[in-house]
């Protein structure tokens, strides 16, 4: 709860995720290529009232530390059982209800409702669902363009042999993006398809949105079938 997760830029892009697992700790954590100003994309906050800190792998949590890895602090409550956790190290029972911002004493959530029926999704749930198939389908696309490759298929657009060593190599090829032909916000159920995305440059994706990201593309699709 509060745990920030997603980062997007002024246009609506996603320009950094990361999943994590339920004591925090970081699974997967990506800044897109497709900014100018990836490498210096971070989000240092973890649970609320935590400062993560990539060196250590610890999180500052005001008064003590608290270790993702274990899922506990690395010290006593300075406040002892007046924190209402007899354990002295452990953190809260369940960080989608509950959270403990300095360190000293957890604090449930008001009322502990999430606001909507069981089983409705929100908003928020769906967009991150599509930003989550958008993403499948262009990770899907690099795999099936390496596999032309390897067959010595060409691909679907003349790699030069520089390029086509750097994606046998690395299973992308540095600069270039992901373009869903058809977009996402007016096509959502080819979201995935590794056949509706294409790979150009930065400003041959710009010219293919006419100047703005924001105007819809729609196209023919692709075929990396390989028969």
């Amino acid at each position: 709860m509060g745990t920030p997760t997603e980062m997007y830029d002024e246009n609506g892009e996603e320009v950094w995720y990361r999943r994590l697992d339920m004591n925090g700790k970081i699974i997967k954590e990506e800044c897109h290529r497709r900014t100018s100003y990836y490498k210096n994309v971070t989000v240092p906050f973890l649970f609320q009232g935590q400062y993560y800190d990539y060196e250590t792998e610890l999180a500052y949590n005001r008064f003590r530390y608290y270790s993702p890895a274990m899922g506990c602090y690395i010290s006593q409550d300075p406040i002892r059982l007046e924190g209402n956790n007899p354990t002295l190290y452990a953190y809260v029972v369940d960080s989608n209800l509950w959270f403990d911002i300095f360190g000293l004493r957890i604090y449930r959530r008001k009322n502990g409702q999430f606001g909507k029926k069981p089983g409705r999704k929100s908003k928020k749930d769906k967009k991150r669902e599509l930003e989550q198939k958008r993403r499948k389908g262009i990770e899907r696309a690099w795999k099936e363009e390496q596999e032309l490759i390897k067959r010595g298929l060409g691909g679907t657009r003349e790699w030069t042999e520089q390029e086509k060593e750097e994606l046998l190599k690395t299973g992308k090829v540095k600069d270039y993006y992901g373009h869903h032909i058809n977009s996402v916000s007016t096509h959502p159920h080819l979201a995935d398809n590794p056949d509706n995305v294409q790979f150009v440059k930065f400003d041959e994706h710009l010219e293919l949105h006419s100047g703005n990201f924001h105007n819809s593309t729609t196209g023919e699709l692709l075929n990396r079938k390989i028969t």
